[in-house]
Order: C-alpha cells, then sequence, then structure tokens
C-alpha cells in the first residue's frame, strides 16, 4: 500500500512539473512577442543558408540563453528554440524586407547587435554582437 502511495506520489508530482513547465514555457512566447511573431512567420522548415546554433538572444522581455538557433538565409532570418522550449515558439522564418537595419547596440556595457522584427515592427530581438557583421552581409 506504501508503494502504491510513494508511485502515485512521484507520478502525480512529475504530471504537476510537465503542466507547470507547459504553461511557463507558453507564457514566455507571449510576453517576449514570440507568438505576435508567429501568426504571420511561422516556418514550415528551415531554410538553406548559415546556421548559428546555441546563441544567446533577447527577443522583447525575454532572454533566450544558449537555447537559439538563428539562421542567415536568402529567403530570411530563420529563429529556432530547443524542443523543449518549443511550445509556443514555433520556427520562425522573417523576410528580410521585414527586419530593420542591424545595428550595433550598448545594454549594461555589453555591445549587442538589434533588429526591430515586423512590418510594422512587432518586436526586438537583441542578438551577439558577433552576428552583427553576418546579419548586415545576408540582409544584401
Amino acid at each position: 500500500m506504501f508503494a502504491l502511495f510513494v508511485v502515485g506520489m512521484v507520478l502525480g508530482f512529475a504530471a504537476f512539473f510537465a503542466g507547470e513547465w507547459c504553461l511557463l514555457v507558453w507564457l514566455f512566447s507571449r510576453i517576449g512577442g514570440w507568438s505576435r511573431l508567429a501568426q504571420r512567420y511561422a516556418a514550415t522548415q528551415q531554410p538553406s543558408g548559415t546556421i548559428y546554433s546555441r546563441q544567446t538572444a533577447e527577443l522583447g522581455l525575454m532572454r533566450y540563453r544558449s537555447c537559439l538557433t538563428v539562421g542567415m538565409s536568402p529567403e530570411g532570418l530563420y529563429l529556432k528554440v530547443w524542443p523543449m522550449f518549443r511550445l509556443g515558439h514555433p520556427p520562425l522564418l522573417i523576410p528580410w524586407a521585414d527586419v530593420s537595419q542591424p545595428k550595433e547596440v550598448s545594454k549594461f556595457f555589453h555591445q549587442h547587435a538589434e533588429v526591430a522584427l515586423g512590418s510594422p515592427p512587432t518586436a526586438v530581438l537583441r542578438l551577439p554582437v558577433q552576428l552583427l557583421d553576418p546579419l548586415r552581409q545576408a540582409q544584401r
């Protein structure tokens, strides 16, 4: 009887944790602006081009630390998060016409590449400054 109780507690905790995780990840997509971008720019497949994996970025109020794939292709800017964060975060492919010219900005003594996404602009994306030149080249 005690073993059944323990198994029930473990399964209950696992279900609770999974539910909380799903809710938080879904909320993050709303807070940062990913869900608004996904309404217009959801990607069905990964485009060809240069891929930078395990990138850290800020989208709106959310920070995606080392879990973002950034792609730069002739079709546009591609963004995808790791599968464990995917709920509410479908991959995005934003055409270059809807990506502002990248600029270098300083925030809390750190340099970032910053672009506005969407037409009209819906969210601001801050990427590592090392991606500034590749962004500029891909937009040409």
